[in-house]
């Protein structure tokens, strides 16, 4: 423990694990993921990014977003990992600048196979209908 000293403000040093802890989160970045939701009840989509995607999905689902609150239930249709909460806000703009139910899901085939992305079974059924 530091002592205190009048007129000073007390100085917290760090402990072993929070400065292991710091050293892993500067050395492994927590990754961002741009995600495209479907409601089932409407088979609406949503597009959103986030850096925990079962939180933010269970969110969706329990009427924490607005937005999606009176549509769900809420699935994953896809998915797509991205080193930084600004690359995952850029592609989160560009896929919602489609405009078009097609166009979204022209561009998720065409990145099916990326690595950092996961589709949803649910995505060819979606594709062969429309």
């Amino acid at each position: 423990m530091v002592p205190e000293v009048a007129g000073s403000n007390p100085v917290n040093h760090p402990t072993q694990a929070s400065v292991e802890s710091s050293t892993e989160a500067f050395l492994f970045p927590m990754p961002f993921y741009t995600y495209i939701l479907i409601s089932d009840s409407l088979q609406h989509l949503y597009i959103g990014q986030t850096n925990n995607l079962e939180q933010r999905l269970a969110r969706h689902n329990q009427g924490h977003v607005k937005s999606t609150r009176a549509r769900g239930p809420w699935y994953v249709l896809f998915s797509i990992q991205s080193p930084s909460r600004a690359q995952a806000m850029k592609l989160e703009r560009k896929l919602k600048n489609l405009k078009s139910r097609k166009r979204l899901l022209l561009w998720i085939q065409a990145h099916i196979d990326d690595q950092v992305a996961t589709v949803s079974p649910i995505f060819y059924d979606i594709w062969e209908q429309d």
